[in-house]
């Protein structure tokens, strides 16, 4: 999920000897260390979901099954091509992007190819809806949604997969504790040792402590009993069996479901996300006719300026080769005053 801290891990796994590639979003105010994500992969993803008709924000369609859509005949190849350009022949690559929690069911056959492990970042769902009303100006209500849904997504659709959950708080507090277990869960192990790269990782995390610091609050500040109880799981998903996460897990969207059933009961899911898809089809329209309309509305006005600048020249030519070309016709209009005077 976005702001949950994947930034602050692939820093510290960049300091760790793994190769994140080099076609990197470039900082910001909002991460002035690095997201570390490749602008690639962010734009496959953008526009498949926009294929999808949503966005990254959008909390409607979620969660993403593409099993029954077209989205890898449409956009495979061009993902088996993106990761072969990035990263064939690493054997130690890392790939970041937010957008991963709710397209990884896409992504998996591709990234299976390369026996990918998955690291599952679980932030405090406060923090995160706070850093996303800073950033986006997200009310809580509609943050806390996405990270319900993007972290229950991510979970169900990397299960069987070679996972492990991290707690952002530990990661920032304790990162070589934290990722030590993580890549003995994984069965991995850093390209460069923990010595080695304990100076840097220091410097890194204290430069991304001198942004403003975010209030860590606990499970029972959250307020909406469903995503306190799916914080309480993820956060604890390292101490617990794998059948025991996926359990929890389904039980918390199955009631996530039987409550959105009763706010829309009055409208069958089908006609919700038809209607959805439609609005969306007519918005995507409009806006095309809007640039439309708008360049032809520039064309007119170069235009209009290329014939204003066409007929002041005409005008200037005609003025200034009519009075030399037509002299004897000027010259006693001219001469008219002095025959008057006279």
């Amino acid at each position: 999920m976005h702001r949950s801290g994947t930034s602050a891990l692939c820093g510290i796994l960049r300091f760790l000897g793994f190769d994140l590639g080099t076609d990197l979003l470039s900082p910001n105010e909002f991460n002035p260390t690095g997201y570390w994500e490749n602008q690639s992969v962010v734009r496959l993803n953008d526009r498949i979901l926009s294929h999808l008709g949503a966005s990254w924000s959008d909390a409607f369609l979620l969660p993403y099954h593409v099993g029954g859509t077209d989205l890898r005949e449409v956009f495979g190849a061009q993902a088996k091509a993106l990761l072969n350009e990035a990263f064939s022949g690493r054997q130690t690559w890392v790939l970041k992007d937010p957008r991963l929690a709710m397209l990884i069911e896409f992504w998996l056959p591709y990234v299976g190819e390369r026996n990918a492990s998955f690291i599952h970042v679980v932030r405090n769902p406060i923090d995160v809806a706070n850093s996303l009303g800073r950033r986006d100006g997200f009310p809580k209500e509609r943050s806390l949604l996405l990270w319900f849904l993007q972290n229950l997504n991510a979970e169900f659709f990397t299960r069987g997969s070679n996972r492990c959950f991290i707690n952002y708080e530990d990661c920032v507090s304790d990162w070589r504790g934290a990722l030590e277990e993580a890549f003995r869960r994984l069965k991995l192990r850093p390209v460069r040792s923990f010595d080695h790269a304990t100076a840097d990782v220091e410097r890194f995390i204290e430069k991304g402590r001198t942004r403003r610091p975010e209030q860590v609050c606990g499970p029972t500040d959250i307020g909406y009993k469903l995503v306190e109880e799916a914080f309480e799981t993820l956060k604890n998903a390292g101490q617990a069996p794998e059948s025991q996460i996926q359990e929890r897990c389904d039980e918390l969207i199955n009631r996530f479901r039987d409550s959105a059933g009763l706010l829309f009961r009055t409208v069958a899911e089908s006609d919700l996300r038809a209607e959805l898809k439609a609005a969306r089809k007519r918005i995507s329209v409009l806006t095309t006719k809007e640039l439309a309309l708008k360049g032809k509305v520039d064309e007119l006005q170069k235009r209009k300026l290329l014939l204003t600048e066409r007929d002041s020249c005409r005008v200037r030519e005609f003025l200034s080769v009519s009075l030399w070309r037509f002299w004897w016709v000027w010259l006693p209009i001219v001469l008219i005053p002095v025959w008057i005077f006279d």
